[in-house]
């Protein structure tokens, strides 16, 4: 069976187009990415970073490709909001009422143009310190949690079920990571496919960790990076040694 041609690309990051350790995307990504839109297809980059963080992390190609930013809560291109999912400040402002940060915990608030720290600030230089949900200017698409106590994560935790305004899209060892109700990368792909008119077949996606599996089911074509765990490897129908190889193989097929 005929296939129709790849015409969206949907990249993570972390442990895909940089490898674990790597704070610096090479040259080779760069390159490939610039193939891939010269060919006319749609590249996304795709992860739970801030907007600001990709746009210097991805500074040579800023201007020709697509972000998923906050792990699907905000998509943008050329600045301009393509989809976004905020959180409602009144439940952001109740979280801030209820749960009492202390020691080392923080709360890392995701904006479009800016991120905010709540609590210690120390290991978040890049971030506003606030107080209040009042000092945040614009929407928030995302709470980052950082070093949070079992006693404190269960609260958190608690808070989001009753509320039903938050989904868990990411934990380990140090981050526990929240974004409105129903919210992942694969709601934020669907929306930009409907608006560019591409289907899941004409799609290719590629991740590594839980937070991409709705991205990776929005995909004929879906590939485990190298780093992938698990569960991504398993229910992806593709595994690669190499990124960008996979990504010219694809372009080499149309």
């Amino acid at each position: 069976m005929d296939h129709p041609k790849i015409r969206l690309v949907l990249c993570d990051v972390d442990g895909t187009l940089l490898d674990k350790g790597q704070t610096v995307v090479s040259s080779a990504v760069f390159h490939t990415i610039r193939q891939a839109v010269s060919c006319g297809v749609q590249f996304v980059i795709a992860s739970g970073r801030s907007y600001p963080d990709l746009k210097s992390l991805f500074a040579p190609v800023v201007s020709i490709v697509s972000f998923i930013c906050c792990d699907g809560a905000l998509a943008v291109k050329n600045g301009g909001i393509l989809y976004q999912a905020t959180l409602e400040k009144a439940v952001v402002n109740t979280l801030f009422d209820k749960i009492a940060l202390s020691g080392q915990e923080s709360l890392v608030i995701y904006g479009r143009d800016h991120t905010y720290c709540f609590g210690n600030n120390d290991l978040f230089k890049t971030s506003t310190p606030v107080t209040s949900i009042n000092e945040v200017y614009g929407n928030v698409y995302k709470l980052a949690f950082f070093k949070l106590s079992d006693q404190t994560k269960q609260a958190v935790r608690s808070f989001a079920a009753k509320s039903r305004q938050l989904s868990e899209i990411y934990a380990d060892s140090s981050w526990t990571e929240f974004v409105a109700f129903g919210t992942d990368k694969g709601s934020a792909a669907a929306a930009l496919q409907k608006q560019w008119d591409i289907s899941s077949l004409e799609t290719a996606a590629f991740g590594d960790n839980t937070n991409d599996f709705g991205m990776l089911r929005q995909a004929r074509l879906s590939f485990a990076s190298p780093a992938a765990v698990s569960d991504i490897k398993r229910m992806c129908k593709f595994q690669t040694t190499s990124v960008t190889d996979e990504i010219l193989n694809i372009l080499r097929e149309r």
